[in-house]
This record gives structure tokens, sequence and C-alpha cells, in this order.
């Protein structure tokens, strides 16, 4: 708390937080080595995506609530097969997708087409996102 004090004029200034577990740098490893310079993009995501998603199911045990997850283009480097097992995954759990890809959109959610910065529709119907999505381009 002392250290959050002390720099808060830099955060400030600088227009971010400086200091906090966020700051941290975790290093993962692929048999030994960096997983930064050895895996894929698509390797390393699902790394990054595994912990977060054991830190909600830690949270979910420990404290009996079931976190929300924040996806965003959560699948733009994981193949199919990975993408299904994710929705599947969070299935019991309110998540919030971004994509850009109307293939990952599943039947029951609730879709907001936003371009621009500004939201041109939005659809409960999965039926119509491919109409939706032809509109706006």
């Amino acid at each position: 708390k002392e250290k959050l004090t002390s720099i808060r004029a830099m955060d400030i200034k600088s227009g971010h937080t400086n200091f906090g577990p966020h700051r941290d740098d975790l290093l993962l490893l692929l048999d030994n080595w960096d997983a930064k310079n050895t895996a894929s993009q698509g390797e390393f995501r699902l790394m990054i995506l595994s912990l977060k998603l054991a830190e909600g199911e830690y949270i979910r045990g420990k404290f009996n609530e079931t976190p929300v997850y924040l996806m965003d283009d959560v699948f733009s480097e994981l193949d199919a097969h990975k993408s299904r097992a994710l929705i599947g995954f969070l299935g019991g759990a309110q998540t919030i997708y971004t994509v850009t890809d109307e293939r990952f959109v599943t039947p029951e959610a609730r879709v907001i087409i936003v371009k621009e910065g500004a939201i041109i529709s939005s659809q409960n119907e999965s039926t119509e996102i491919r109409e939706l999505v032809a509109e706006t381009n």
C-alpha cells in the first residue's frame, strides 16, 4: 500500500499503474525453454489462457463465486478444436467474447456488432448473425 501511495503521482503522469501484480513478469517454460521464444503464438496464448482459467477455477472453489470472463479475440490464434473446448469449458459461466469471426458465435449468444466505434446492431437470434455481418461489411 505504501509503494502504491508513493508512486501515485508517477502513475497519474504516465497514465497507467506502474506497480502491482500486473507488472510482474512470469516465466513460462516449454520443455525447459522460455515459451515466449519457443512456443508458437497459439501455444503461448493457450498457456496464458490455461493460467487464467485455473485462476477462475480457484476463485470458484475458494469463494463459491463464478467469475465473469472477458475474452478479447481469444479465438484468433486457437484452432477449431481448442476453440470449441474453450466454449464448452466456459459454458456455465457468464462470458463476454469479442470475435472477428462469426463462426465462433454460439446459438445462445447475444450479438452486438460494433463498427468504427459505434454499435450498429444488437441481436439475440444467432440465425441472423451472418446477415447482420454481411450488412455491415
